[in-house]
């Protein structure tokens, strides 16, 4: 029984080692955001996605996912 505990601890460590913290915003992107929209609604859904698909050149699919999880509705 041990034997298998030695792999699966291995697999469970580099698992965690390849986890990164999320990054921040770069200040290019707030200057990009702030460029567009002069006022930020963090809320707006609509202004959120706009300004990721531009700013961050994401898509409309992944700007919206991104911006839920930031709160915005």
């Amino acid at each position: 029984m041990r034997w298998m505990l030695v792999p699966l601890v291995v697999v469970v460590m580099l698992g965690l080692a390849a986890c990164e913290p999320e990054t921040e915003t770069t200040n290019s992107i707030k200057q990009c955001t702030a460029g567009l929209t002069g006022s930020v609604a963090p809320r707006n859904l609509d202004q959120c996605v706009e300004t990721c698909k531009i700013c961050e050149h994401g898509n409309t699919m992944s700007c919206t996912t991104a911006c839920r999880l930031k709160g915005a509705m």
